[in-house]
């Protein structure tokens, strides 16, 4: 606590902030109901390497704001729309956690098929139009103490890119993982105070890079 209360102490009071300067991402095509949200299609890889690879590290980093970083469902199909549970293929991965991996070395043919993914994400993930989505932003790096991105902090250092008011909060590597992937431990990952991983709580004593957005209701 007193590690969080000096990070705090030297960030700032929180700062008032309007609604009116959220930036809204006008690049996320997601559609939705009130039951489910679900991404656009993504092909990122094909198979004429090892294999067919739509990974959600890699399709985090590339398409940043267009998936939830822990998205509840995983829907895999071929290019020319043919569900992948029926097409008598192995894969490697096929969960949402960590993606998609069709292996060629595992096929009877010697050769995946070429692959697209979706992802099913929280409602609130779909709901673009009525919310304020940040890019995602980082203050900090885990050179010294560790890696703080605190609210405060990041008002101070992105004057009209941050929702004052955040719903949610995420955070990844800079790299595109989920922070809940990494194995580390967080001393604050809330929309109150934002984000803090301290190196001395982690196991080889440095935390990853990370980076933040987060979303607020602005209707």
């Amino acid at each position: 606590i007193s590690t969080l209360m000096k990070v705090l102490n030297a960030s700032g009071l929180f700062s008032s902030f309007s609604s009116e300067d959220c930036q809204i991402d006008s690049h996320v095509h997601l559609s939705g109901t009130l039951h489910q949200c679900r991404t656009r299609w993504f092909d990122h890889d094909d198979p004429s390497g090892h294999g067919d690879y739509e990974v959600l590290g890699d399709l985090l980093s590339i398409y940043p704001g267009e998936i939830c970083p822990r998205p509840m469902a995983i829907e895999v199909q071929t290019v020319s729309g043919e569900p992948a549970s029926i097409t008598s293929q192995t894969f490697l991965n096929y969960d949402a956690t960590h993606g998609f991996a069709c292996v060629n070395a595992d096929q009877v043919s010697g050769s995946c098929e070429d692959y697209r993914v979706r992802f099913t994400c929280p409602k609130e993930f779909c709901e673009v139009s009525a919310q304020c989505r940040t890019q995602r932003l980082n203050s900090d790096s885990p050179s010294e103490e560790g890696d703080v991105e605190s609210i405060p902090q990041l008002l101070k250092t992105f004057p009209g890119q941050i929702c004052g008011n955040p719903v949610s909060i995420e955070a990844v590597t800079t790299s595109g993982i989920s922070a809940e992937l990494t194995g580390e431990t967080f001393l604050s990952y809330d929309v109150t105070f934002g984000f803090a991983c301290i190196n001395e709580h982690q196991r080889r004593e440095q935390c990853e890079d990370y980076q933040v957005y987060c979303l607020d209701y602005i209707s």
